[in-house]
C-alpha cells in the first residue's frame, strides 16, 4: 500500500549518478510504497530509463533547460554558463558559479516545488531534498515532524544566537502539508526571488529568499506552523564520515568539499550497510 507522503527532488543531467544513489538508497530502506516525483533537466530517454529502472513508483517530469536563453536573459555568455554549471555538478559550489546555483537549486528548483503543491489536493504531504542526499535509514522521524506542520525545514536561528540571514534557514531538506499556508509561504518566497535578476543574487539567496518568506508570513499569517528538523542527529555530512560506520545520522548530505570524494563516501557507506543487514 503507498503511504501518503510525496517523495520529491530535483535533478539537473549533471546529477544523474546522484540521482541513482537517491533512489537506491532510499527503497533500500523503505522498499516502493512511497511515490517519488522528480523534476528533472535536460535528461534524455536513456538516462530517464535509468532511474525508472530503479524505482517503479516514480513519475519523472523532464524539461530542457535553454542555456542559450538564459544567455540572453541575464547577459552572461553560454560558455561561462556552461562551465558554471558543469563546475557546479562535478566539483560543487562556489563563488564561481554562484549564478547558475541561484538559477537552479535556488530558483528553478523552488518553483518546481511551489507547482507541485499546486498540482496537488490540500492535506497531501511533500518531503523535499536536495538529490544529493544519500538514505542510512528510515526517514519516518522527517515524516512525522512533516505530517504536523505547514512548512518543515532546518531551522538554524532557533539554535545559534547570530546567523547570516544565508544560514538562518537551510533548505536541502524541507516538508511541506499542502494547504492556504504553505501556498502563501511559496508564493513569498517566490516574490523574493523573482525580485533580484539572477546574476544580482549573493550566494545564498535562495535560503535568504527563503528566511524573508517565513519572516513575513509568520507575521501575516499567524496559524501557520513551523516544522524543525535542525537536529544534527538526523542529518550529516557526507564529507565528514569516510569511514560511516561512526555515524548514526539517518542522511547525509554532499554541500561540503568536492562532490567526487562526497559520493565516493556515500557508495562505500551503502555498500556497508547492505552487507551488515
Amino acid at each position: 500500500m503507498e503511504e501518503r507522503v510525496i517523495v520529491h527532488a530535483y535533478l539537473t543531467n549533471g546529477y544523474l549518478d546522484w540521482g541513482q544513489l537517491y533512489l537506491k538508497s532510499f527503497k533500500h530502506h523503505h522498499g516502493e510504497k512511497y511515490h517519488i516525483i522528480l523534476d528533472t533537466r535536460n535528461l534524455v530517454q536513456q538516462e530517464i530509463q535509468s532511474l525508472t529502472d530503479i524505482y517503479h513508483n516514480i513519475t519523472i517530469n523532464n524539461r530542457h533547460i535553454d542555456i542559450s536563453n538564459i544567455s540572453v536573459n541575464t547577459g552572461i555568455s553560454s560558455d561561462k554558463l556552461y562551465n558554471m554549471k558543469t563546475s557546479l555538478e562535478q566539483v560543487g559550489a562556489d563563488n564561481t558559479n554562484r549564478t547558475w546555483k541561484m538559477l537552479i537549486a535556488g530558483d528553478d528548483r523552488i518553483k518546481a516545488i511551489r507547482n507541485l503543491m499546486y498540482y496537488l489536493p490540500d492535506g497531501e504531504n511533500i518531503f523535499h531534498s536536495d538529490i544529493d542526499m544519500y538514505t542510512r535509514g528510515k526517514l519516518n522521524p522527517f515524516f512525522k515532524i512533516i505530517k504536523k506542520n505547514d512548512f518543515t525545514s532546518r531551522f538554524r536561528m532557533k539554535h545559534k544566537k547570530k546567523v547570516k540571514p544565508n544560514r538562518k534557514i537551510l533548505i536541502n531538506i524541507m516538508g511541506f502539508t499542502v494547504n492556504k499556508y504553505s501556498k502563501a509561504f511559496m508564493d513569498r518566497w517566490i516574490y523574493y526571488i523573482d525580485a533580484v535578476p539572477p546574476a544580482q543574487r549573493e550566494r545564498g539567496y535562495g535560503q535568504t529568499s527563503c528566511f524573508y518568506a517565513y519572516r513575513d508570513i509568520k507575521k501575516m499569517l499567524k496559524k501557520t506552523k513551523w516544522g524543525d528538523v535542525q537536529d544534527t542527529s538526523l542529518c550529516g555530512l557526507a564529507y565528514d564520515y569516510p569511514d560511516g560506520s561512526k555515524s548514526d545520522h539517518i542522511v547525509w548530505f554532499a554541500n561540503k568539499k568536492n562532490k567526487k570524494p562526497n559520493i565516493t563516501n556515500c557508495w562505500k557507506d551503502f555498500d556497508r550497510i547492505r552487507r551488515t543487514q
